[in-house]
Order: C-alpha cells, then structure tokens, then sequence
C-alpha cells in the first residue's frame, strides 16, 4: 500500500467507499528504493500521484526519464491524472510534474534553495 492516501467521500452515501484524490509515496533510500516507491503509483486511480524522495542530481535527471518510461509502459494515458515528484537534494528541493493524457514528459517546476 502507499504511505498516503486522501479520499473523497462517496456522493449521497456516507458509508460508500469513496475515490483516491492523492496518492502518495515517500522514500529516502537509493534509486531503486525510489523507482520501487514510484511503482506503487501506477497501480492505483488517483487525481494526484506524489514521490518525495532524495536523490543526487544527476541520479534524479535519470530517475525521472524511467519513471516516464514506466507511466507508458503501466498504458492508462487517457486517464487525467498529474504525477509530481518532489526531490529534496544537498540543500535545493525541485518540483517536477507530468500531466496525463500523453505526451507523457516530466516538467521542472520550481527549485528552491534550504
């Protein structure tokens, strides 16, 4: 399961299951440990799909060009779900997001110095 979930309740029934409007998934350790993390959000229907992880740059740069392989290879490009991945590095955080349906490409957002 993930580390995080928010649901919306069920329209008219209380007692209803309702639908995931955030996943997310949190990972401190290496990059396999990260693209495994990562690999739970495919699985699931959600709105939004979040990764907080730590990652050296260049590792990073890499990282986010397999996970678009895996977005693509997982299929469900019709679905309007948004990816971000939130990388805490050597005192600098990056913000990246990948918007369905295709073209399946992470963008840079923003960066900040900490």
């Amino acid at each position: 399961m993930l580390d995080l979930i928010w649901l919306s309740p069920a329209r008219g029934d209380k007692d209803a299951n309702g639908r995931i409007v955030l996943g997310v998934e949190c990972e401190w350790g290496g990059p396999d440990a990260v693209w495994f993390d990562f690999s739970k959000l495919l699985y699931i229907r959600a709105a939004r799909k979040l990764l907080i992880c730590c990652l050296a740059p260049k590792t990073l740069q890499s990282s986010i060009r397999q996970f678009e392989k895996d977005i693509i290879d997982a299929g469900g490009l019709e679905s309007q779900e948004k990816y971000i991945v939130i990388n805490f590095g050597d005192q600098q955080a990056e913000y990246w997001w990948c918007e369905l349906p295709e073209p399946v490409k992470f963008r840079k957002g923003l960066r900040a110095s900490y």
